[in-house]
């Protein structure tokens, strides 16, 4: 009997060992799973954060880049552009155009009257003043280029068929060219109105020029 209690109570003993140690296993290997479960929970996490950042920052390195090349393109395009367009633009225009406007024109060569005027225009006959009338003076110029003849004429269309027969030089005036006893030149009072012609021949035809005079007084 002594020697069979011990092993019944050792057999007793060993039947409850086992389950404790089996729920100890269980509950390991679920804590092992719920920390591996987090783990891999964190590692996602930490990717996923990693590859949003890391996406983000090529999105923002060419806005960044495309401002750092804009930024320096901007100043040398200014720079160069303004001072060598200004400098070399404004100093040929300058010269060219001035140069060509100070010579003078050629002096023409054609047959032509370039001027005949009388002075003056008006007069004023008075015939009824006491002592009366008195004379009213005019005086004539003119110039011409190219002419071998230049006739004056009153009161008609050709100086010359029609004129005073005088031979008068290219330029001058009535009162040192007319010949003795016309200078100075009469208007004959008390006419309303008097017109002088002067007319020119030459290589290129035959030119006539009107001047008119009016008298504001007694006519």
């Amino acid at each position: 009997m002594s020697d069979n209690t011990p092993t019944e109570r050792f057999d007793a003993q060993s039947g409850p060992v086992e389950p404790e140690k089996a729920k100890k296993s269980k509950t390991l290997v679920i804590l092992l799973s719920i920390i591996g479960g987090l783990l891999l929970i964190a590692v996602v996490v930490l990717l996923t954060l990693l590859f949003s950042r890391g996406m983000g920052t090529p999105a923002a390195a060419p806005g960044a880049g495309s401002d750092t090349s804009a930024s320096p393109s901007d100043t040398p395009s200014a720079s160069p552009s303004a001072s060598p367009s200004d400098t070399p633009n404004e100093s040929p225009s300058a010269s060219p155009s001035a140069s060509p406007s100070a010579p003078p024109p050629p002096p023409s060569t054609k047959t032509a009257i370039n001027e005949f005027k009388v002075s003056p225009k008006t007069v004023f006959c008075n015939n009824s003043a006491p002592g009366g009338p008195f004379p009213s003076y005019i005086k004539f110029t003119w110039k011409t280029t190219n002419v071998t003849q230049i006739g004056f004429g009153v009161a008609t269309d050709d100086g010359i068929n029609g004129g005073m027969g005088w031979n008068l030089p290219t330029n001058g005036n009535s009162n040192d060219d007319f010949p003795a006893g016309n200078s100075p030149y009469e208007f004959p009072c008390p006419s309303a109105s008097q017109t002088y012609t002067l007319t020119v021949i030459g290589p290129d035809g035959k030119f006539s020029k009107k001047v008119t005079v009016t008298n504001n007084g007694d006519h």
